[in-house]
């Protein structure tokens, strides 16, 4: 049984995987293969953030209908949740509940994911994912070490990026 090796019997196969990640490092993406592939992920995390925001949108609803709606609302959607709980008719038990489930945070929440949003879209549209000056430095990077010493590096990297991203690079110096 090769995970009672590599995971002390626990089946940990996530450290087998990276012991046999032998390819890893030798696919060099172009600087457009590189921008679609960050296209591709950043459209995915702003239909995952809009996915959210449509969740708590209908959270804040529910709260809003339970009677609990900010003073700060507009009168328009103090109007939509009065139809909503017309509607409902929810019971005080249910309202307790929705105001236990559904906190005061939902709204900042809701700021949080619009900016979110907005960030993600400003990414989509800069041309910087696909700068040509990560292929220089990869190419450099690639020059000093050999095929194996690459692999060695990005699969450390990787296991390791926490303390990687913990240094502060642009104050060192």
């Amino acid at each position: 049984n090769v995970s009672g090796f590599f995971g002390g019997g626990g089946g940990d196969l996530d450290n087998l995987k990276d012991a046999l990640m032998l390819d890893r490092g030798s696919t060099v993406l172009t600087a457009e293969e590189r921008g679609e592939a960050l296209k591709r992920i950043l459209e995915w995390e702003r239909d995952h953030v809009d996915d959210l925001a449509r969740h708590n949108s209908k959270a804040m609803l529910l709260r809003g209908a339970a009677g609990l709606a900010e003073e700060s609302e507009s009168e328009e959607r103090k109007l939509i949740y009065k139809e909503v709980a017309d509607l409902l008719g929810m019971e005080k038990d249910q309202k307790d509940k929705v105001a236990s489930a559904v906190g005061p945070g939902a709204l900042d929440a809701s700021r949080a994911l619009a900016g979110l949003n907005l960030t993600l879209t400003a990414l989509l549209s800069t041309p910087c994912l696909q700068s040509p000056g990560c292929d220089v430095v990869a190419a450099r990077f690639l020059k000093i070490l050999n095929k194996q010493q690459v692999q060695k590096f990005l699969v450390w990297a990787d296991g390791n990026a926490e303390a990687i991203d913990g240094v502060d690079y642009v104050r060192a110096g």
